[in-house]
Parts: structure tokens; C-alpha cells; sequence
């Protein structure tokens, strides 16, 4: 029997040194997109949390790049996009800002 293929989240700190980055787990989940869901929240989350203090979608964005918990998808199938969480972030970012508009 074949063994059922989980996807595993990760995160580092982005603000490490790439030397002194060590993945977190974050969760063990059934499916790509129950992992991918998962990922893109917690980018919207760290994203909208910098929008409400007053920042504009590129300072968020960049506030991601240099200081955020960045999701790692694991166990990616063939058929499975690949998760770009600093382009998600900038896409996001604006999207937000546009839906607070």
C-alpha cells in the first residue's frame, strides 16, 4: 500500500543570516493546497499586521523580505505551483491596500 503524501510548512526568519536560518515547523497538512492556504495566510497576516500601523504596500512587502516568519512548502508533487511567499507578499500587499480603499 502506497503511504499517503503529506505537505510540511516551514518557516525561517528572514531577518537571520542565511547561515543562521533554522526551519520551524509550522504544520503537517494532507493536501498541497490545505499547505498553500496556510502559507498565504500567514503572509497576509504579517502583511496586514504592517498596513495597520500605517505602512504603504511596498514598506510592508519590504518589512517581509527583512523581518518575517517566510512559509517553506515541503513535499511539493509535480503537479503543485510553486509558492513564491516575497512575490505573494508584494501582490498581496496591494491587494490589501486596494480592499482598504
Amino acid at each position: 500500500m502506497r503511504a499517503k503524501k503529506t505537505y510540511t510548512v516551514e518557516s525561517y526568519n528572514s531577518y537571520d543570516a542565511p547561515d543562521e536560518r533554522r526551519p520551524i515547523l509550522r504544520g503537517v497538512f494532507d493536501s498541497y493546497e490545505e499547505a498553500l492556504m496556510f502559507s498565504k495566510k500567514m503572509v497576509e497576516d504579517f502583511i496586514r499586521q504592517q498596513i495597520e500601523t500605517g505602512k504603504n504596500a511596498e514598506d510592508a512587502a519590504q518589512a517581509f523580505r527583512y523581518g518575517a516568519e517566510v512559509p517553506m512548502i515541503l513535499g511539493k508533487g509535480e503537479n503543485d505551483e510553486h509558492f513564491q511567499p516575497y512575490e505573494y507578499a508584494d501582490k498581496i500587499a496591494i491587494e490589501i491596500i486596494k480592499g482598504m480603499a
